[in-house]
């Protein structure tokens, strides 16, 4: 498989030029007018020609300034082109399966569909035999959440959809949607390797009979993946059928976030779990054509969120309450 697939894009070099050109042409256009100005000045009193050559000098000045803003808009465009195709193509190359099914471990309800993550910041209680039910250490990281890939297979779908339509989006190029539709189906449609439409069982804590509230978070990247579908969908890859399954799956997810108690604790979040709740259920709720619920959610996160969670002088006190308090801080505001 070729590293860079060839295809139409957006940013041809002929566009690239086109722009140079006509970024010359102003500064020729306005280089002559200068001069005429300057040419005049013999007939203009000494103390007028004075400030007409400060002004000649600060115009002048000022194009080289948009001279070099360009050259620098334009060098930033070609690496910003360059991280976005190298990005898509590592996930082009990467024939690895990612499906919740894959786990050397099942959920409590045995169905391997059902998604299980375990509570990051959870571990062994050290005054029980068992060692159960685990006990909270935040901003420590129990390194037994790798046991379960889960978390990992959903968070790098979620990251290499986005990049593969995004590069799809600025070329053209059908063979990056091809990759991410089929990430797409593998997820959340083919009956061999989706996930059931819920989160009961994420951020579970051992010696527990359910997840827990802050399983949900695991989620919230999919508002990228919302985001670039309406590009995705200008391709055939991205078929119809494609796009009413993800309809059903996303219908039935917002089903169990309206009646599950988890999520309902997870809304109440008062710090970044609230937040990113948010984040992603109003995108879902867009592209289920609930824009009325989007919007009310949104105009509600005002008050509920940024006005409760944000003090006068911008600490965000449910944050820097937590040892790791400049992560979740920065998280918060992302």
């Amino acid at each position: 498989m070729p590293i860079r697939p060839t295809g139409t894009r957006v940013f041809t070099k002929s566009r690239l030029v086109t722009f140079l050109v006509a970024g010359i042409c102003y500064l020729f256009v306005s280089l002559v007018m200068s001069c005429g100005r300057i040419s005049s000045e013999q007939d203009i009193p000494a103390s007028e020609s004075t400030i007409t050559s400060s002004m000649e000098a600060h115009w002048l000045a000022d194009g080289a300034a948009r001279v070099a803003a360009f050259k620098e808009l334009n060098h930033l465009r070609y690496d910003a082109m360059d991280t976005i195709l190298k990005d898509a193509d590592i996930a082009l190359r990467n024939d690895s399966v990612y499906s919740v099914v894959l786990k050397p471990q099942v959920a409590p309800s045995g169905d391997a569909h059902d998604y299980l993550s375990l509570a990051k910041y959870f571990w062994r209680n050290p005054d029980t035999p068992d060692g159960l039910p685990y006990i909270r250490r935040d901003g420590y990281v129990n390194p037994e959440v790798e046991t379960v890939q889960d978390y990992r297979l959903l968070r790098q779908m979620l990251r290499e959809v986005y990049r593969l339509g995004l590069a799809f989006q600025v070329t053209g190029n059908e063979t990056y949607a091809a990759k991410a539709s089929d990430r797409l189906y593998e997820w959340f449609v083919n009956p061999e390797t989706k996930m059931n439409p819920h989160f009961h069982w994420g951020s579970l804590r051992k010696g527990n009979t359910h997840g827990s509230r802050t399983g949900i978070l695991d989620m919230y990247p999919i508002y990228r993946v919302i985001q670039i579908m309406p590009h995705l969908q200008k391709s055939p890859s991205y078929s119809p059928q494609l796009h009413d399954a993800l309809i059903d799956w996303f219908s039935l997810y917002w089903q169990w976030l309206s009646t599950s108690s988890l999520a309902a604790q997870e809304s109440k979040g008062v710090n970044n779990h609230g937040t990113y709740y948010d984040v992603q259920v109003i995108p879902i709720a867009r592209f289920l054509n609930k824009h009325d619920v989007a919007k009310e959610i949104a105009t509600h996160a005002l008050s509920i969120r940024i006005n409760r969670q944000i003090k006068a002088n911008g600490w965000q006190h449910h944050e820097t309450s937590r040892p790791t308090s400049w992560f979740y801080s920065v998280f918060n505001l992302q």
